[in-house]
């Protein structure tokens, strides 16, 4: 046996992949992560750490109404980071990690 782990509950996919990922010596993180916006191309990028595994993308137009939607793009495990990639749109768009 080359590692053996033990965890207090089940896991997501996400979770596992990036378990996987970082390997025997690195723990997933349950601190909310830095999110990270690039736009280019006609899309918008976000980005998280890996050990942010979990988490999902909300979305808004106006901080004021508290109306937030769930982003059905499935975040990828690209480079070390999760990325969600989208199209850009006119206007303004607000954006939060949720777990």
């Amino acid at each position: 046996m080359d590692e053996f782990r033990i965890y207090n509950g089940r896991l997501s996919k996400e979770e596992i992949k990036a378990s996987d990922y970082l390997g025997p010596n690195a723990l997933l993180s349950t601190a909310p992560p830095t999110l990270t916006a690039a736009m280019g191309g006609g899309n918008i990028t976000l980005k998280w750490p890996v050990s942010a595994a979990g988490f999902i993308v909300e979305t808004t137009d106006n901080l004021a109404t508290g109306s937030w939607s769930i982003i059905t793009n499935a975040p990828s495990l690209v480079g070390g980071e999760w990325q969600v990639t989208m199209p850009e749109s006119a206007g303004g768009k607000f954006f939060r990690l949720w777990k």
